[in-house]
């Protein structure tokens, strides 16, 4: 009866966060809606600066809104790998953890990888910073996305080498606060996409 009741007991602690990893986890969830605001304010701007320039739609055709549709679902995936990641973790299958966790990080790399390259063709272009409004204006939403992106790649390796080495508890606070954090990055270029690239051919 003794070992039941100890199962039980251990069985609720893997599937309940104590008050200490509730904190993490609400911790991630407040910088998110300030991180929100942020962005807001940086697609606000460039919708503003788009409807008072004359010269805006000329520049912003040379957008490839297929290719960026494209490597958007691999974002948008990535989530999808990352929550299967997760889950297989809690449950102790670590077989399909690292595959999962594996096609992550390479569908978050295949996507900064794409974004290094499109800044590159746009500055062939004569499309940088410093050469028009809508220059300024693209570069900074999309640079300052793409950066979280590749903080979110840094803490996902981070996690994830110490998921595989078992160093942290089951559930973890930190891989599930790095996880919302990486849905954040995934749904706030999904915005960002709709804004930017499908704003250029409509």
């Amino acid at each position: 009866m003794e070992k039941e009741v100890l199962s039980a007991d251990q069985d609720k602690g893997q599937g309940e966060f104590d008050l200490g990893q509730r904190q993490t986890v609400l911790g991630m969830k407040v910088f998110l809606c300030s991180e929100s605001m942020f962005f807001l304010a940086l697609i606000i701007a460039y919708i503003y600066f788009r409807a008072f320039s004359h010269s805006w739609g000329d520049v912003q055709r040379a957008l490839d809104w297929r290719t960026a549709g494209v490597f958007t679902g691999f974002l948008v995936l990535s989530s999808l790998t990352l929550t299967l990641a997760v889950r297989c973790f809690e449950k102790a299958k670590k077989a399909p953890f690292v595959l999962w966790a594996l096609a992550t990080l390479g569908l978050g790399l295949a996507f900064l990888i794409h974004q290094m390259l499109e800044y590159r063709d746009l500055a062939t272009n004569s499309i940088t910073m410093d050469s028009s409004i809508f220059g300024s204006a693209f570069y900074t939403l999309t640079g300052f996305h793409t950066l979280h992106v590749a903080v979110g790649m840094v803490l996902l390796t981070i996690v994830f080498s110490l998921m595989a080495k078992e160093k942290l508890s089951r559930p973890s606070s930190g891989a599930r606060a790095v996880e919302y954090y990486w849905h954040f990055v995934d749904v706030v270029w999904v915005v960002v996409y709709t804004v930017v690239y499908i704003g250029a051919v409509v």
